[in-house]
């Protein structure tokens, strides 16, 4: 089963290129390179560095390169990972790692993503094979709206209510229904934005400005009703595991096979 979004024109190669990395029988999982298509110039701050890890999540884009080569589960656990503009899974996957994790997902006006980022972690986890599959091309449209700091503010604030689902902090109870610890670290982030700020170090004063965002999400999230967890299929020891890079939102893969 192949994935990719409304929003994302593919190379004429691209079907023949996925199937060409299911080649060999033990692969599982099978990712392609996404690269950007702007709609417009982006703004220098963006244009210099979208090619940074922290910057391409928040579009999610991929270019590891020309090589294929098998994504290594550590790997996966920083955020290297096929996106869901552009990834394949074998039907036998969702048999022996599960479904898709329901609790992810743009439902209503939640902005959580990351759904197929979970599986592929859980495919790693369980011994199974994802491979970077670089002919397998797509291009993923970004907008003006996109190119702006205050999406990648939001898409951090969401990173930071998925990884706290995936870590069950909705589930847990806090003193006074304050979570102090994700607070404190939103605090610390906020301290080293201004200090990185004050120094005129831009880039590094935004990227805590964003991580004081994700704790924020974390934040928000431990303060609202817990919610039984739903059964999709894998362990709480991989729940525990969160993919960091986070999800546009609005947007919902479409199989295409």
């Amino acid at each position: 089963m192949a994935f990719t979004d409304d929003d994302v024109s593919v190379d004429k190669s691209w079907l023949e290129e996925i199937l060409r990395g299911f080649k060999n029988s033990a692969v599982d999982c099978v990712g392609g390179k996404i690269l950007p298509s702007w709609e417009a110039t982006p703004p220098s701050w963006l244009a210099d560095n979208w090619q940074l890890e922290s910057y391409r999540a928040v579009l999610a884009l991929l270019d590891l390169g020309n090589l294929p080569r098998e994504l290594l589960l550590e790997e996966a656990r920083i955020g290297l990972f096929p996106w869901g503009a552009n990834v394949a899974f074998r039907r036998s996957v969702f048999e022996r790692f599960g479904l898709f994790n329901t609790r992810l997902g743009h439902v209503g006006k939640m902005p959580v993503g990351g759904e197929e980022c979970d599986l592929v972690l859980r495919i790693r986890e369980g011994g199974g094979i994802v491979l970077y599959w670089p002919a397998a091309v797509v291009h993923h449209r970004i907008p003006r709206a996109r190119m702006k700091r205050s999406y990648f503010r939001r898409r951090y604030f969401a990173d930071g209510i998925r990884r706290g689902m995936l870590a069950g902090d909705d589930e847990r109870s806090h003193p006074l229904g304050i979570p102090v610890w994700s607070l404190r670290r939103a605090a610390r982030e906020a301290g080293r934005w201004m200090e990185r700020g004050a120094r005129g170090d831009r880039k590094s004063a935004f990227m805590h400005q964003l991580m004081a965002c994700h704790w924020l999400g974390r934040a928000w999230l431990a303060r609202q009703k817990p919610k039984p967890r739903a059964d999709h299929g894998k362990s709480d020891e991989t729940l525990s595991v969160a993919c960091t890079g986070p999800v546009e939102p609005g947007r919902k893969s479409e199989s295409v096979l």
